[in-house]
This record gives C-alpha cells, structure tokens and sequence, in this order.
C-alpha cells in the first residue's frame, strides 16, 4: 500500500575561498508515494569555508528514502571549484566546478586584483569575474508558493556564495548565498537553506570563507489520508496548514507513517486484507 506526499530535499551547501561556495543540490517530486512504515531523513551540514591557500569544503548530502541531493560545492583559493549539487565558483585563474544537480561554479580570471568566480546555485550558472570584479552567486530556486515564506530566506532555497576580490565583491544569490567579503572573515549561510558560503579575499589566514548552509528536508501530505504520522527530531516540527500537514526537518529524524485512510487507498487496503485479488470499480 502506498499513498502520495510532496517532498522537498535539499543539501548542505560549499563553503567559500576566493570562490563563492557552491549551493546545495535540490530534488523535489510532488507525487512521491510512502508505504506504511517509518523512513529516515538525513539533513546535510554545510561545508566549512577555507583559509588562505585551501579549498572550501563540500556540503553534506541530504537523503530521504531512495532521494539523495547531494552536497555542494567547495570553492578554490588558486584552484578549481569543487563539483558538487551545484558547482563552488573558481578559484583566482581558475575555473568553476560542475554542478550535477544545479547550476556550474563561475570562473576567477586572471587580473591583479585577483577575483574569484561565484558559486552554482540551483537556478542559474555561477557569475564569472571580470576585471576586479568577483563574481555573483547564482540565484536559488522560490517554493515560497508551495511552503510559504518562514522556511528558506523568504521561502527561496540553495543560492550560490559570491566571489571575493581585492576591488569590487560578488552578491551572493537569492535562498540564501552570501556576499565575498575583503580582509575579514567570510559570511557564512544560513541554516537550512542550503546557500554557498561567500568568499574571502585576504592576504591572512586568519580571515576564513563563509560556510555553506545546512540542508532541510519539507514534506507536505494531506492530512485525511493518514491516521497517524510520527517525526523525531528536536527541531524538527508537524504543523497543520488547511486541509495538509506539513513536516519540516531541520535536523536529521524519522518519519512513520500510520494507517492509510484515503478513500479509495483505504477500501483497498481493507479488501486486500479480506480477500485478495483485484477489486473491481477500483482496481479497474
């Protein structure tokens, strides 16, 4: 038996370098079907951003049964970006990583500022630099019609970090990619939106990129259809909204599910139990 729930998962994403960090990857299906059991939710930290010299760290990946949105991309220093979900923009003279799941990182050119390229996010290409000009972080992807806007950066999620350079700065891009910064610590992502940490331009290592964000898994279902549904999790939260509830996972948890009581779902399952075989005018 099974019956349809909408889900949105998404992964930690890249921390910054001279590159904006990569945003996490972003799998959504509408019409997901769930049997009768408990499912565990795997929520994706996001990477940790780099000190002069080294690569940010990829984020996390986020799984929810046979769904794997997988991490973002770390930015390079003097180095590709990181493939990830979505691509960590290209370190100083290089160019951005590849992003499977989103968008590529952008690519930092050769000039004496020495900008970095913005990180991939989930719906457009990492910016490249150009002259001493970081690029931007892609922009993310908006739900904000589906989930409202308490969830995400006003309901957007997985915007790629912007670049940094000696001269102008990168903006990171909308759901939650954050800006490069000059000669202080990078600005790091919120939690669960997924976003790439910005990047960090400094003669010091004492100054570090951003952070990416940590990841969140949304799963919405209409309320009649299940006598029953457990989450754990201490920040994990069910609310009801109308006819639906709705499961946000900011942590990693589990989620059982009772019985199906969808009309038709239900006769079916109360017949099968009786007599199996096809029924008919439901079956047919």
């Amino acid at each position: 038996m099974a019956d349809e729930i909408k889900v949105l998962l998404i992964a930690g994403g890249g921390g910054g370098s001279i590159g904006g960090g990569g945003a996490g990857g972003l799998l959504y299906d509408a019409t997901y079907e769930v049997a009768i059991q408990e499912y565990s939710v795997t929520i994706g930290g996001g990477g940790a951003g780099a000190t002069w010299g080294t690569q940010g760290t990829n984020g996390d990946n986020s799984v929810f049964d046979d769904m794997t949105a997988t991490g973002g991309g770390g930015s390079g220093h003097q180095a590709v970006g990181s493939a990830g979900g979505c691509g960590g923009g290209g370190g100083r003279y290089n160019v951005g990583g590849a992003g499977s799941q989103g968008y590529d990182g952008g690519e930092g050119i050769t000039d004496v500022k020495q900008p970095g390229g913005g990180g991939g996010g989930m719906g457009a290409i990492g910016g490249d630099s150009s002259g001493g000009t970081a690029g931007n972080g892609g922009i993310g992807l908006d739900y904000s019609a589906e989930f409202g806007t308490d969830v995400g950066e006003s309901g957007w999620f997985c915007g790629g970090g912007g670049g940094a350079s000696r001269g102008t700065q990168g903006t990171g891009g909308t759901g939650g990619g954050k800006d490069g910064v000059l000669n202080q610590t990078g600005t790091s992502s919120d939690a669960n939106t997924g976003g790439g940490g910005g990047g960090v331009q400094s003669t010091s290592s004492a100054y570090l990129g951003g952070d990416g964000g940590s990841g969140i898994a949304i799963i919405k279902y209409a309320t009649a259809d299940f006598d029953s549904v457990e989450i754990t999790g201490a920040t994990n939260t069910q609310e009801v909204d109308g006819s639906d509830t709705v499961l946000t996972f900011n942590e990693t948890g589990t989620v059982t599910f009772g019985r199906i009581l969808g009309t038709t779902n239900y006769l079916k399952q109360y017949r099968r139990t009786r007599f199996p075989g096809p029924i008919h005018g439901v079956d047919s």
